[in-house]
């Protein structure tokens, strides 16, 4: 052990530096378990919180059914029926269920939400009693304005809940993707309000046999905009969050409710606003709305599975993070040992034999223990001089591709786009458009008389035409507009943004520039000027056509330019259809 008593020791530095290293990352897997638990115990706070939304989602998914039919029922002419005192019922039993286990669990978390909340569902108990009195009476019979105090309350009792779920929500607004499937929850809770709120005000309107008033019109139309803004709103979270189940499940809800139910109320209210709604339409109307609302719900429920995948995940990450964090606690209290007792026996105690041969030296032999310890080849340097080689053949290889992909791209003789350059550009282009509904127009062109150019004067020359062409294009196309050579003196080109309109501007500083520029005939004083026929088509309906269409169109108002007496420009399809 001399060497580890002597200050500047070999042995006494790597062992210090094992030992420092060792502490850092035995710290550092104690803040790794220390993490992991905390994100365990926020995993299950979100836990709860998703089981509680789950709970009070559904409880007010049966209330507010219970809520419509009474709401009906009590404005309807005659006593309630069998078939809905059965609904009703089944109705109330399962929001009790769900409220039940939700205010237990709320009362865990939040007792004076939960407290406040069980006494506004005791007042609506307490009603319910009243309202049930009421139903079995005929209309005549019944208290003046029961159905509106009925609606009001079981309204207000369900916005309550709402606000629950919103302070929840925004209890965990810095916990990443399970917030935006919360609010998701929430807002589609909302949007189901309101549009059962239009549903419930139109439906009144249709069973009772007077005409609809200004007031009702109005509460009609109130709900409805309500609805509409509310789901303009969850449509930008569903494209925020892409998740495929979820958008499915909102074109689902689009689909049954704005293109099944909602025509079919606006239709039934035309009617009733004339008189002429039959009870056949009403029962149609309803059997609309089941599966209208159904979706509605199930869009509630495909965000609350996300929201409690994202929980399992965050479980599940936290287990295996504090899992790891004891593995490396472990891991490194082994390798301390491992490596203190590997190099003392691989390096130490060698060193030590080389030094005691030092000593002992007497003459001025050499040892082999000392050329074999101590004159050892440098292989630093040879892997240094290796990573060097490599680094210079992989930067020769990268700029060869580069080349390579330029070359493959890229007309040789204009320097545009090939064909194959420009449709890789070009699609990715059309593609943004479509999705950040943004217009874009594509042109199609080709020189005025090139043949008898080409005929005259040699195809050298030719060559040369289009290379000017080329030129003048692209000081004219703004630096982002794509243009490509298809081919011969066949130019296309693509303008990302641009309407009709500034794609028209485009071409005409275009022909511009090829009016006040001439073209020297090889090496003599002789000068041409140029001319080019244009095809162009904008893309301005959002429509979605692929990129041969929108090639193809232009192309045939390009050979319509010819046809007209070439230098000039032609229009594509319009909206319609047809040429311009």
């Amino acid at each position: 052990m001399w060497l580890w008593s002597r200050p500047e020791s070999l042995q006494r530095k790597i062992i210090g530096f094992i030992l420092v290293i060792s502490f850092f990352l035995l710290a550092l897997s104690v803040f790794i378990v220390y993490i992991a638990r905390d994100n365990y115990e926020n995993a299950r706070n979100l836990e709860q919180t998703s089981q509680i939304t789950r709970e009070l989602t559904r409880a007010v998914r049966d209330l507010a059914l219970e809520r419509g039919r009474m709401n009906v029922v009590l404005r309807s002419m005659s006593p309630i029926s069998e078939e809905n005192r059965n609904f009703i019922e089944t109705r109330r039993r399962l929001s009790e269920e769900h409220l039940n286990v939700a205010l237990e669990q709320l009362a865990s978390i939040h007792p004076p939400q939960a407290a406040d909340l069980a006494k506004s569902y005791a007042a609506i108990v307490e009603l319910r009693q009243q309202v049930d009195t009421e139903s079995r009476k005929s209309y005549e019979a019944r208290q003046p304005g029961i159905a509106r105090i009925w609606l009001k309350q079981a309204t207000d009792f369900i916005y309550r809940v709402e606000n629950v779920l919103l302070h929840l929500g925004r209890a965990r607004v810095d916990s990443g993707k399970f917030f935006l499937y919360h609010q998701l929850v929430l807002d589609s809770l909302s949007f189901r309000q309101l549009a059962g709120h239009h549903a419930t005000s139109l439906t009144t309107v249709l069973v009772r046999p007077d005409a609809v008033s200004p007031q009702q019109y109005d509460e009609i139309a109130f709900f409805k905009m309500q609805a509409d803004s509310l789901w303009s709103g969850i449509e930008m979270q569903v494209t925020n969050l892409a998740e495929p189940e979820i958008t499915k499940a909102k074109e689902q809800v689009f689909l049954h409710y704005y293109n099944e139910y909602r025509p079919e109320q606006e239709m039934q209210l035309s009617l009733a606003q004339s008189r002429q709604v039959d009870s056949d339409s009403v029962a149609h109307l309803q059997k609309l709305s089941v599966s209208a609302f159904d979706t509605i719900y199930l869009l509630i429920d495909v965000a609350d599975s996300k929201m409690q995948e994202y929980v399992n995940g965050m479980l599940v990450k936290a287990k295996w993070l504090f899992i790891a964090g004891i593995g490396q606690f472990a891991a490194c209290l082994l390798l301390v040992i491992f490596c203190i007792t590997y190099f003392e026996q691989r390096l130490f105690r060698p060193l030590q034999r080389i030094i005691y041969a030092l000593e002992q030296l007497g003459s001025n032999e050499e040892i082999c223990i000392l050329n074999e310890e101590l004159q050892r080849p440098d292989e630093i340097g040879q892997i240094n001089k290796g990573v060097q080689r490599l680094q210079t053949s992989i930067a020769e290889e990268r700029r060869l591709m580069t080349e390579n992909e330029h070359l493959a791209m890229t007309d040789f003789l204009t320097g545009c786009l090939n064909k194959r350059g420009f449709y890789l550009l070009a699609e990715a282009e059309l593609s943004r458009a479509a999705r950040e509904n943004m217009p874009i127009s594509f042109l199609f062109s080709d020189l005025d008389d090139l043949k008898q150019l080409n005929d005259s004067y040699g195809h050298l020359i030719g060559d040369e035409a289009v290379k000017h062409f080329a030129t003048c294009v692209t000081s004219q196309c703004r630096p982002y507009d794509l243009i490509g050579r298809f081919g011969g003196d066949e130019f296309v080109f693509c303008f990302p943004n641009a309407s009709e309109e500034q794609a028209l501007k485009i071409v005409k500083r275009i022909q511009t520039a090829l009016e006040k520029s001439s073209f020297q005939v090889g090496e003599t004083d002789m000068l041409l000027q140029l001319s080019a026929s244009f095809g162009l088509v904008a893309n301005v309906t959002g429509e979605d056509r692929d990129l041969e269409w929108f090639i193809h169109q232009a192309d045939m108002a390009l050979y319509k330019a010819k046809q007209n007496g070439k230098n000039c420009v032609m229009l594509g399809v319009n909206q319609n259809g047809t040429f311009c």
